[in-house]
């Protein structure tokens, strides 16, 4: 906490117990998304606050490092978006759809923000597919809160 206070004038927190459940300032805001949200999934706690998802695919099993990820320079074969979790792969057209995004990606310019360089944007821009809807999600959920209990 003494290194926010050193960075930053206004720091708000809403703590329970030993619990940190929200911790903002002027350029960012921590929310611990598991106390906020109902026991769902992720696609439906999206739908029940009005964010659309988007979703991808990603090859879990096939990497085992970064280095690995960082080699990888063209998308991967279909046979690698295999599940064992679900004893399936992706979607045919799930696959095409991704491997045109990355590959739309890697042919930008280099100074380009979606330039994808390696696998490992790829990752970025897959968790991002995840993380920016929670946030809005999460945001969502505390502005019906608040209206509801002008709290």
């Amino acid at each position: 906490m003494s290194v926010l206070k050193s960075k930053y004038e206004k720091i708000d927190i809403l703590k329970k117990d030993n619990d940190y459940l929200c911790i903002s300032c002027d350029d960012f805001v921590f929310k611990d998304a598991l106390k906020f949200t109902t026991p769902s999934t992720l696609s439906k706690y999206l739908k029940q606050n009005g964010v659309i998802e988007k979703k991808s695919i990603f090859p879990y099993s096939r990497y085992h490092s970064v280095e690995e990820m960082a080699q990888q320079i063209d998308f991967p074969p279909y046979e690698a978006f295999y599940s064992d979790l679900k004893g399936e792969n992706v979607p045919i057209e799930d696959y095409h759809t991704a491997k045109t995004e990355y590959d739309r990606r890697r042919s930008l310019p280099d100074n380009h923000p979606e330039k994808i360089h390696n696998f490992i944007g790829w990752l970025q821009f897959y968790n991002e597919l995840d993380t920016a809807p929670l946030a809005q999600a999460i945001n969502n959920s505390f502005q019906n809160f608040f209206e509801i209990f002008k709290m």
